[in-house]
């Protein structure tokens, strides 16, 4: 059986999503309590996955050069040059892509770098559930459908 490429060519593709359910009490608690402790996520697309992985390599990349620039300064102002440049932290490159797919893979709550760096921190177990339920969406590809709407659209009156 052939791939049928004009067919494929003309389909929509979106992210898949996925739920994951947040257990730990101290993070649940941030929730609405009328509602489940559910944190939305979804795939990446290739360009996404390639830039967060980019980004996380040029973490390791910078964060070697500044070591080696820094190896003569004092501890202070070695650590003074790393805050300025972002590398307050020995990032892992692992973690450094991970709290970029938590960034870009969040759907609900939205997560930006400030909000990433304190889930990583206070709770990693629940950063790495997140971050791997990303990963999987991810690997199993988008889904045929057509593009959610960006928002609501006013009925037009009738006259």
């Amino acid at each position: 059986m052939a791939f049928d490429v004009k067919a494929f060519m003309k389909q929509t593709f979106i992210p898949r999503e996925g739920e994951v359910e947040i257990h730990e009490p101290e993070l649940k608690k941030f929730f609405n309590s009328d509602e489940k402790a559910v944190w939305v996520v979804r795939g990446l697309t290739g360009l996404e996955l390639g830039r967060a992985n980019a980004i996380a390599e040029k973490s390791g990349d910078l964060q070697g050069i500044v070591e080696g620039i820094l190896s003569r300064q004092s501890k202070a102002q070695a650590e003074a040059v790393r805050k300025m440049m972002g590398q307050a932290d020995d990032v892992p490159v692992d973690v450094a892509k991970r709290i970029e797919y938590l960034m870009i893979g969040s759907v609900k709550p939205k997560v930006d770098l400030e909000f990433a760096v304190k889930i990583r921190d206070a709770f990693p177990i629940e950063f790495y559930q997140l971050t791997t339920q990303i990963t999987q969406l991810t690997g199993s590809g988008h889904v045929p459908g057509k593009p959610k709407p960006s928002g609501k659209t006013k009925k037009s009156s009738s006259r």
